[in-house]
This record gives structure tokens, sequence and C-alpha cells, in this order.
């Protein structure tokens, strides 16, 4: 394991940019940044002189409660698991460090990014503090020709790694979803029970980075439309792929990257109720978190 950016001695800013939303989005990639940053420039040409291979790229911030399970999960069939600290508190690289996975490559990102929710589109694409502008930073860090967006509260299921092996070679772009679980005994579905099926695992090329949306930052992948050029091919795993712990977490954990004023807010409302338990879940759980669940699980002896 090695740390490939050195932490820096003094935080270059903490706390979100002083400017409000300017309308200021973009469809395209910005490789430099308005506030000047240079150490935080994007290579222009990010997407070349990649070995083949899969890269995981794992943006954290106080994810201490999952991220061994996370990392145990899937560090078997990851060439590279890139590890992105922004402004980290909580026990998360020690716990990382104390893993010594030889695959892990920690660098570090010293700015808070603009909070998700409406109108996230409208904070400036080009600024520091753009989640989308992060997102492209890791992305060039990345070092192998496929790459994965992982979270730190997501476990992948035990066949998970071979399925998405045997794909590589056939398409550009595989989707997959999971499932929410909810409750202190990690026995129950949410009342909001699976994620979206999103692009998780795609092959980097020219044209491939992330973008301002509406709520949160966006993938964008190129379309192949023109005259002779087959059309981008697509995988997708109709079966859920992952456990997500993201509302089983502590609230302020949960809500990390949502605005000071969510509770507020009436598109909030109704995330948060994804933490409500619902049905009994009868799935599969990863062989990483079997003792973890039967402890939960485990009734308590009396007296």
């Amino acid at each position: 394991m090695s740390s490939s950016c050195a932490k820096q001695d003094e935080p270059l800013s903490q706390r979100r940019a002083p400017f409000q939303q300017n309308g200021r989005s973009s469809n395209r990639l910005h490789c430099e940044n308005r506030e000047g940053y240079q150490d935080y420039n994007i290579p222009s040409r990010y997407y070349s002189g990649r070995k083949p291979g899969l890269s995981a790229m794992i943006r954290l911030k106080n994810e201490e409660e999952w991220i061994r399970p996370c990392l145990l999960s899937i560090q078997e069939w990851f060439d590279e698991l890139a590890i992105f600290l922004q402004n980290s508190t909580d026990r998360t690289e020690a716990i990382i460090r104390e893993m010594k996975l030889p695959q892990v490559r920690i660098y570090y990102y010293p700015f808070d990014s603009f909070p998700n929710g409406p109108g996230h589109g409208n904070w400036p694409a080009n600024s520091i503090y753009s989640r989308a502008y992060f997102y492209n930073w890791c992305l060039a860090k990345t070092s192998y020709q496929w790459v994965s967006k992982w979270d730190g509260d997501m476990v992948a299921v035990d066949w998970l790694g071979p399925s998405i092996r045997s794909l590589l070679g056939h398409c550009e772009i595989i989707k997959i979803f999971g499932v929410n679980l909810a409750g202190p005994n990690l026995d129950r579905l949410s009342v909001d029970p699976t994620t979206g099926l999103h692009p998780q695992f795609f092959k980097v090329r020219k044209g491939t980075f992330f973008i301002n949306g509406e709520l949160c930052e966006k993938f964008r992948f190129p379309q192949r439309r023109c005259l002779g050029l087959l059309p981008t091919r697509q995988s997708i795993i109709n079966q859920p792929a992952f456990l997500h712990f993201k509302w089983v977490k502590s609230l302020a954990t949960a809500t990390q990257a949502w605005p000071s004023n969510w509770q507020e807010l009436p598109i909030f409302h109704e995330r948060i109720r994804r933490r409500e338990s619902g049905s009994r879940y009868q799935g599969e759980y990863p062989s990483v978190i079997k003792e973890m669940i039967e402890q939960r699980q485990r009734p308590e002896c009396g007296p």
C-alpha cells in the first residue's frame, strides 16, 4: 500500500467556496479549476496510456463503520483500490492502513464539495468545490482501462467479481444495482428497497467523465452515433450485486453530502424515509459480513 499524494500540512480549504450559484453548469470536461490550485488540475489526456485491468475509485469521508467489509468484499478482483480521502476525520484512513492491502493507493483532496440537492447543476463546474470536478480529478488518478465508482458503504456479494471480470472484454459499460438495508439488526429492507441501476463499471476513453447534474454529479459516456460505428455496448446485471448500508449509518454521516438546511427541503424528506424498515430481507449476505450479521441477529440471553 502506498500514499501517492502527500497529505497537506494545512487544509487549503475545509469549507465550501464563498460564492453563490451562478448558473455556470457545463457538459464539458474542465481540466483547470477557477481557484487556481495547479496541483489539482486534471491532465487532458487522462484516458490514454492505461493498463489493462480494473480500478476501484472510492471517495471516502468518515466511513469507518463499513470501510473494512467494503474493501474486503472487492479486494480480490480489483487490480487497484484508489482511495480518495476528502477531509475525513474519523478512523477511516487508519483502518485502511491496518488492512495492508497491496492494491491500495491513498490520495488526499482537502476541499469539501458543494452539497447535493436541487440546483446542484448551477454550481460552477470548473470549481475545485464541484463534485463533478472532484470525481474527474479522482478518475484521472486511476491507472487501469476499466474503472468502478464504488462507495465506502457498499459491500459486494460474493459472485460479483467473477461476473464482472467475465464481462470486461465484451462491453464498455456494466450497470448494476444494490439492496438498501435498514434497521439495527440488518435484517430488514429499507422502505425504498433497491438502489437505482447505475453504470458502476465503465471503460475509460476520451469523453468519459462526470458533469454537474440537477441533484448531484452525473456520469457522461460518449455515445457512438456516427455512421459506420457500432453503438456503445452495455451489459446489465439483473440481480442485486451489493448491499448498501447508507441508511443504517448515523444520521450525520448519512446526510453529510446534503445541504445544511436539508430538513427544510421536501426532496430530502422523501429520502430520509429510506432509514425506515420495510419487509424482511430474504437475500444472501456477503461472506465478509456474515459473522457481523449473526452477532447482530443473535437473541440476547437473559440473566
